[in-house]
Formats: structure tokens, sequence, C-alpha cells
């Protein structure tokens, strides 16, 4: 039978164990602080941009106009504000805001998890809150086809009746985000006109 180690030996070991945990613990946590930091970093830049959104929407409304379209430009575009932005109708002309900042680059903008959390807080934001219910329909139960009694000439078949659905109403607020090319078009210092495309985001917000 083998001796138990020294009560220094127990220690040490005992002592070595504790910093490993301690370790791993530390690493599981730094990889969960990423996560959240992530996830945090890109909501709150998300929100700056809901913010300057809902101006626009908000002084549409004080003018009972219910449809809002921006054309937002990356801050890694070549966007020249002394152009005219082209390819849209003109009653639905939008308004071009141009991001600054790194954060607001194509790179972030092309992620779908940013994409998304724009629309969803663009919509929370707007609708004040309403959820977007669909309208759900009940039907009675189908009642029991009656019993045909056999004939020379067979069975004559039932027709079922008839389903009638509702279709259900609009949401209170429409939010569309599409990451799309603009066209700008520029005069150059010879006189000449020539059109220049950018990456940017188009935002449509319709309220009802």
């Amino acid at each position: 039978m083998d001796e138990p180690p020294p009560y220094d030996e127990g220690l040490e070991v005992a002592h070595t164990t504790s910093i490993k945990k301690h370790t791993n613990d530390e690493k599981r946590a730094s990889v969960w602080n990423i996560r959240a930091q992530v996830g945090l970093s890109r909501s709150q830049h998300v929100a700056q941009v809901v913010c300057q959104i809902t101006e626009h929407v908000r002084a549409r409304a004080m003018q009972g106009l219910s449809r809002t379209t921006l054309a937002m430009l990356l801050s890694d575009q070549d966007a020249t504000r002394t152009g005219t932005l082209v390819g849209f109708p003109d009653n639905e002309a939008p308004v071009v805001i141009q991001f600054e900042g790194q954060q607001y680059s194509m790179q972030f903008w092309s992620q779908a998890e940013a994409l998304v959390e724009l629309r969803t807080q663009l919509y929370n934001e707007v609708s004040d809150g309403v959820p977007h219910a669909r309208l759900e329909i009940t039907l009675p139960p189908r009642p029991a086809a009656p019993v045909q009694k056999g004939s020379w000439f067979g069975r004559k078949g039932s027709k079922a009746p008839a389903i009638v659905q509702t279709p259900a109403p609009p949401p209170p607020v429409e939010v569309d985000v599409q990451v799309d090319d603009l066209h700008f078009r520029v005069e150059t210092e010879y006189g000449l006109y020539e059109t220049i495309r950018v990456r940017g985001m188009v935002v449509s917000v319709v309220v009802r």
C-alpha cells in the first residue's frame, strides 16, 4: 500500500487545481463578455440611426404624410454631396443622409443581424410598441355528413361546406430596409454629366 503524499505536496496539488479552475472560469467569462459586447454595441449603433430616422418620420407626420423614404449613404462610400440622387419618382424623392464613423461602414451594414436589429427597433419606435398581430379566425367544426342509404344506383356524394377566410388587416406600420446601389448625377469640371454609383441603404416607413 502506497503512503499518502506529504502534507506540503498535497497543498501544492490543491493550489494548482484551484488555479486551473479559476483560469478556465475566466476564459468562459471572457468569451461570454465578448459575445455580449458584440450584441450590445450593435444595438447601440442601430439605436442612434433609429433616432435620426424617427426625426424625419415625425416631421413628415406633422405634414400629414404617411410615407417616408430615406437614402442612407454608408460612411466608407464616396457619396458626392453636390450630386443629385436619381432613380426615384419625383413624388417619392428620398431624404439623403450621410453616415459618419467607422461603425456605419459597409462592413457593419452587411451583417444580417444589424439589418434585422434596425427593422425591429425602427418598427417598435414608430408603432409605439404596438405588435403586428394577425387576425386569427376560429372556424366552427364541420358538421358530420349525413349517412346515405344504399340504393341500386349508388350513393350521392355530399358537398363539404365552403370555408371563407378573412384576410388579415395590414400592420399599423410597415418598415422596409434594403441595401442597394444608389446613383448620383454630378457635373464634372468640364461641364459634362456623369453618374456615380455608391452603396447605401434605402429605408421606407409607412404609417397607417
